[in-house]
């Protein structure tokens, strides 16, 4: 079997004919093409998912002391949220205002990321054992402003 590079400078290093030489170079040249083009649009899509890189930082939230209370996270412009839980007790987390709906629990020694409309606010954390005794959480809050293509 015969050794060469690919892509060979040039087709003769591969024991083809005129006519297979013209194919493959054709499909080389169709191969470059679709790559630069799926390049651009590698590009083009990161550009528009992951916008422009704005703010990132660090929060507390100290559980409410009546214990069956949620208290929202602070105040914090962001598309993202990570929650870490180190306080020796499972949380339970749900959006701000979502009534009967079963909250996510958070055990303890875990960390997990959810999406924010607009501000970090959106989200409410609480004990599961509902205690009054007070524990706080940290998170980092992540902003995100996505890029204008007009």
């Amino acid at each position: 079997m015969p050794s060469y590079q690919f892509p060979p400078s040039n087709f003769n290093q591969c024991g083809c004919n005129d006519n297979q030489k013209t194919i493959l170079q054709k499909i080389l040249d169709l191969l470059l093409a679709l790559g630069q083009v799926i390049t651009n649009n590698l590009r083009l899509i990161a550009s528009v998912v992951l916008g422009q890189f704005e703010a990132v930082g660090t929060f507390n939230v100290t559980t409410n002391a009546t214990g069956s209370s949620y208290q929202a996270l602070p105040s914090n412009a962001a598309t993202a949220i990570r929650l870490n839980n180190n306080t020796g007790t499972d949380i339970e987390v749900r959006l701000v205002g979502s009534g009967s709906t079963t909250p996510e629990i958070l055990p303890d020694g875990n960390s997990v990321t959810y999406p924010v409309a607009a501000n970090s606010n959106e989200w409410e954390v609480r004990r599961v054992d509902q205690s009054n005794t007070t524990v706080t959480l940290t998170g980092t809050f992540i902003y995100i402003q996505p890029i204008s293509h007009a």
